[in-house]
C-alpha cells in the first residue's frame, strides 16, 4: 500500500506550529511551497525536523504518504527518526543505547505524554506499575484508598 511514504504515526510525530505573519522574516517563507498558497493567521504549519522547511498541513501529509523526503531539499525524514519505528508506533520510552533518539521523538512528537519521563528511574516504574513505591500524583492516590 505505502511503499516510499512515511507511517501515520510517523507524519504525526512531526511538529506542527500556527503562522503568526511577525514571526516570518520575509514573505518568500510565508507560502506553502506545494501548493504556493501565502499563508493566513494561524494556519496550521508542519515543520520538517531537521531542514525547518514549512508547510501546510494538509499539503505537506498527502505528500509524506507518498514520499518520505522533504519536497524542498529532499532531505530524508526517516533518518530524523532512527531506526526504531517499533517505539514510535507503540508510544513507548524503551532504555536502551539509543535512548537519545528515543527522547528527542517524544519531545519533536508533543503529542506523546512522555517529556516528563526520565529514562533512568521511572523506566523501571513504568514496566512495573504494581511494584511502583511511589504515585506519580500522591494526592490522588491517597484519595482513592481512602474513598
Amino acid at each position: 500500500p505505502r511503499t516510499n511514504g512515511l507511517e501515520p504515526v510517523m507524519v504525526a510525530a512531526i511538529p506542527t506550529m500556527k503562522f503568526h505573519r511577525d514571526a516570518f522574516s520575509s514573505m518568500e517563507d510565508a507560502q506553502c511551497s506545494i501548493c504556493l498558497g501565502e499563508y493566513q493567521e494561524k494556519e496550521i504549519l508542519r515543520i520538517m525536523p531537521k531542514c525547518g522547511h514549512n508547510f501546510h498541513l494538509s499539503c505537506i501529509d498527502v505528500w509524506l504518504w507518498k514520499q518520505s523526503t522533504c519536497p524542498v531539499c529532499r532531505l530524508p525524514l526517516k533518518e530524523s527518526f532512527g531506526r526504531k519505528r517499533a517505539g514510535l508506533v507503540s508510544f513507548t520510552v524503551t532504555v536502551s543505547d539509543d535512548d537519545d533518539e528515543d527522547i528527542s521523538i517524544d519531545h519533536l512528537g508533543q503529542s506523546v505524554p512522555c517529556s516528563s519521563a526520565h529514562p533512568g528511574d521511572h523506566s523501571t516504574q513504568q514496566q512495573h506499575p504494581q511494584s511502583t513505591p511511589r504515585s506519580p500524583e500522591p494526592s490522588l492516590a491517597r484519595e482513592s484508598q481512602t474513598g
